[in-house]
């Protein structure tokens, strides 16, 4: 799974963004693996998809607007998203059944989107301070073994030089 990550960095989308769309959409497929490679099959459509269905995906510099903005772009160009000919269309432009897929997981989802993007960001962001604060707690208490162990290694290293000099 680790390998999908990040694959629409290049395109302007966060990992926060990423892993939040495969994370809301991996009802929809086994796995969050292949929520993931539904992700990318979306990526890769993108181009030729936006040109098929007359939907814009991409901002003026060529990188992906935010998903929760293209799924309303779709809902604002198809009012029946759960026609099978509407479905049909999609994956035709897109090339491909877990691009479908991936669109049709969120749809109406976009709150939750949202919500699972920001708490990503969230933990992201404060992540490595709770880490730190982990560690200190776990190394507290062993202040004294600490100090011993630098006086065990400053006496065997004294000696080994002192011996070495007879």
């Amino acid at each position: 799974m680790i390998k999908h990550w990040c694959v629409g960095e290049s395109d302007g989308v966060s990992l926060a963004e990423e892993l939040a769309i495969t994370g809301v959409s991996k009802s929809a497929f086994s796995s969050a693996s292949e929520s993931a490679t539904g992700y990318k099959a979306f990526l890769n459509g993108v181009g030729k998809a936006q040109e098929k269905l007359g939907i814009q995906f991409t901002d003026s510099n060529g990188k992906m607007l935010p998903m929760v903005d293209v799924l309303d772009n779709f809902k604002s160009e198809f009012s029946d998203l759960q026609n099978v000919e509407v479905q049909d269309k999609i994956k035709e432009a897109f090339g491909f059944d877990d691009a479908k897929k991936i669109i049709m997981a969120l749809i109406d989802k976009s709150g939750d989107l949202v919500k699972a993007q920001s708490d990503i960001e969230y933990a992201m962001a404060n992540g490595m301070a709770k880490s730190d604060q982990i560690a200190k707690a776990m190394d507290r208490g062993y202040g004294f073994a600490k100090i011993g162990h630098s006086v065990e290694y400053l006496g065997l290293h004294l000696w080994q030089n002192i011996r070495a000099c007879y």
